[in-house]
């Protein structure tokens, strides 16, 4: 029963929400627009006419136009294309400049632009009140307008590769000089910034796990828009080869031993670890050998450390054992 109620209470406040609208806008039918629009029209003129007779305070802002030589000159900070001033006078008169100022910019000659890096705004305080003579110039907000500008100048940066940074996959080695064409690029650019950068250009590759020669033209990226490179890009190139790891046993070779005494060699034969190029394979003609020296012999404990001379395609050469214990019977 109270839901009823409450349904049918609802229902009689919107049906009353709805007469209202329907008789607002009846109204708003009978009403005549064009003159409302007249009427409010001719209000607002009244109003803008007696404001631009009155006097007031503004803030303008005055175009300026900076004049240098541009040869072999670049711009490091641009000099501001307006001043912001602060004027009295009267509306019309506020009205009427703000437009004669946008028209004219104020000329600002400098004489050595390298050498110098602000105007102090004081100093166009004159030109200003001499161009806006109807109305009052109070003060110049800034005090002063900033810029600075460079010689333009160039040097050769050299390039490297950062080969700390060359990331190979497992087993992989590189197997020849890194190619680097060209070898050099011309840097151009505001003189500061040239004489700070570095005389070579590190370029590291992005290149993950290398496991085939490497044959590519890399970016020459330098962030500063103050400076240029004369080329995008280089070439970079290597080889790379896959390794392995390998062992053989190795006979022992004994020098300066006495002639007339039995030697006995604790282990007899030596083992050496080694990488080599997966594709190549250990000549028994090329020099393999474990050299025990009579004369390195340690007295305290009779061992000696061996001299292993190998091919020069081994690498990462590792020998077991490394040291080995000698008995001599007279």
């Amino acid at each position: 029963m109270n839901q009823k109620i409450k349904d049918i209470s609802e229902t009689l406040k919107l049906e009353e929400i709805t007469l209202v609208l329907k008789r607002v806008f009846t109204d708003l039918k009978g009403w005549d627009w064009k003159i409302i629009i007249i009427c409010f029209t001719t209000a607002f003129i009244f109003w803008v006419f007696n404001a631009l007779n009155a006097e007031q305070t503004s803030n303008f802002s005055f175009p300026v136009k900076f004049i240098y030589s541009e040869e072999q000159i670049i711009t490091i900070r641009e000099p501001p294309s307006d001043i912001q001033i602060n004027v009295t006078g009267n509306g019309w008169n506020l009205f009427k400049k703000s437009f004669e100022i946008n028209n004219a910019p104020l000329v600002i000659k400098i004489d050595n632009p390298v050498n110098s890096n602000f105007v102090a705004t004081r100093s166009l305080l004159p030109e200003i009140t001499d161009r806006l003579k109807e109305i009052q110039v109070n003060f110049i907000q800034d005090d002063s307008l900033f810029f600075k500008f460079d010689t333009l100048s160039s040097k050769f940066i050299y390039i490297e590769i950062d080969t700390t940074q060359i990331s190979l996959a497992d087993r992989f080695r590189i197997t020849s000089p890194i190619y680097v064409e060209p070898k050099r690029f011309n840097l151009v650019g505001a003189s500061s910034f040239v004489r700070n950068f570095n005389d070579t250009f590190t370029i590291k590759l992005d290149e993950q796990t290398i496991d085939e020669d490497f044959d590519k033209d890399l970016p020459i990226e330098i962030e500063s828009k103050l400076i240029n490179a004369d080329l995008e890009e280089v070439k970079v190139k290597f080889f790379v080869t896959e390794f392995e790891r390998r062992k053989i046993n190795v006979s022992l070779e004994l020098i300066n031993f006495p002639e007339d005494s039995v030697v006995s060699i604790q282990p007899g034969t030596a083992v050496v670890n080694y990488l080599i190029a997966a594709d190549e394979q250990f000549m028994p003609q090329d020099s393999l050998n474990v050299i025990l020296d009579y004369h390195q012999v340690n007295r305290m404990d009779s061992s000696i450390c061996p001299t292993i001379i190998t091919p020069n395609y081994f690498s990462g050469v590792e020998l077991e054992p490394a040291e080995f214990k000698v008995n001599i019977e007279e």
